[in-house]
């Protein structure tokens, strides 16, 4: 193998890098993530109602999320507006991240939320085939116990 070929990759590679870092350092911060609240470390015990809006494939749908407490362990039903039954969902605070999961007919359903002040966004999946993201509210937010 010629050292020409490997050596022309290589200095492509560095000359995209060079250019990109200084790309990034002339548009300097940008005003959105200037103004972003910072994100916000979820409680171990996130009580409260929130409301959801998940990016189907098809359509957005809505979704209340009200997390409780129950015998000292927080749990999570998850109604979509308009359905007649709620989901019940297992609850578990990763630092950031507030992730939420179920077993369901379609395969597992995990949602995985972030919140900076009373704005959540995050991403979830349904299955294998299924997955989006997700921004919602706090809309009512319960004393921690």
């Amino acid at each position: 193998m010629k050292p020409a070929p490997i050596l022309r990759i290589l200095g492509a590679a560095a000359l995209l890098t060079v250019a990109a870092r200084t790309a990034a350092a002339q548009s300097g911060p940008s005003s959105a993530s200037a103004a972003a609240a910072p994100v916000t470390h979820w409680a171990q015990h996130p009580l409260g109602r929130y409301r959801l809006e998940l990016a189907l494939p098809d359509r957005k749908m809505q979704a209340d999320l009200t997390i409780s407490d129950s015998a000292g362990t927080p749990v999570a039903n998850f109604w979509p507006v308009g359905d007649n039954d709620g989901h019940m969902l297992m609850v578990a605070v990763k630092d950031t991240d507030l992730v939420l999961s179920a077993q369901t007919p379609r395969g597992p359903f995990s949602l995985v939320l972030q919140r900076q002040g009373n704005t959540l966004s995050g991403r979830y999946a349904m299955g294998m085939q299924e997955s989006g993201a997700v921004t919602g509210t706090v809309t009512e937010e319960a004393k921690q116990p």
